[in-house]
């Protein structure tokens, strides 16, 4: 853990991309703000989650682990549970998709939702979910939050790493290079199936090279984060 003020000079500052540090979202009222984010048309949303609660405690009515959200309440993904997945987009565009895939909590795993064109698809670990769903492509995804989508609930629990966000809808290929047999990459270059560096929208790398508590963007578009009702000692070393 992490004093105030501390610099966290790591990934691709001193000596090449290192992953050191996480952010520990307590459940109650942390998040990240990152001020405002629009897609218009396909995006895709990649981060690193260790979910510390029972899957069988997520989701209590709508309640949910938020990855991204806004704050008006209107644009969203959350794990729902175990098995589902909620996007929203827009005040008319919500879907809960059964993916067919499988989360576990208690352990560092990769999600990854891509809308490309009106279909909605969830990955975990690099497998796409053998179900899709869709989603009215005309609704602009606003995402502001990392962890919280403006309401009094649906806070992320846990630790979350490495969260990122392209303005294209990445292939499978491209998602299987980022996931990278659990090790996370560098996202601000090109490397084998991966090449989206040139989409990237926002990567916040969660404590490598911040200082308390802004969460940097390490594209190239400055949407710097702010650590909202968390303390310098949220920023662990726990990392994928």
């Amino acid at each position: 853990m992490l004093g105030l003020g501390n610099s966290l000079a790591r990934g691709g500052v001193l000596s090449g991309f290192e992953n050191t540090y996480s952010l520990d979202f307590d459940g109650t009222n942390d998040y990240v703000n990152f001020g405002d984010i629009a897609f218009s048309g396909d995006f895709t949303v990649s981060a690193w989650v260790y979910m510390d609660d029972d899957p069988a405690n997520w989701k209590d009515g709508s309640n949910g682990n938020v990855i991204v959200g806004d704050a008006a309440n209107t644009d969203w993904i959350r794990i729902n549970d175990a098995t589902v997945f909620s996007v929203k987009a827009g005040t008319h565009g919500g879907i809960n998709l059964t993916h067919g895939l499988t989360f576990t909590g208690g352990a560092w795993e990769h999600v990854v939702v891509k809308r490309a064109g009106d279909t909605i698809t969830a990955y975990r670990n690099g497998t796409p979910g053998g179900t899709t769903g869709t989603i009215e492509d005309t609704h602009t995804f606003t995402p502001e939050y990392i962890g919280n989508k403006g309401s009094s609930y649906d806070y992320f629990d846990g630790k979350m790493d490495e969260v990122a966000m392209w303005d294209e809808a990445l292939d499978d290929a491209a998602v299987t290079a980022i996931y990278n047999s659990g090790t996370p990459i560098a996202l601000d270059k090109d490397s084998g199936n991966y090449d989206n560096s040139g989409d990237l929208q926002g990567w916040w790398r969660m404590g490598d090279g911040d200082t308390f508590p802004t969460i940097t963007d390490n594209s190239t578009n400055s949407n710097d984060g702010t650590m909202t009702n968390m303390a310098s000692d949220d920023i662990v070393s726990d990392t994928p």
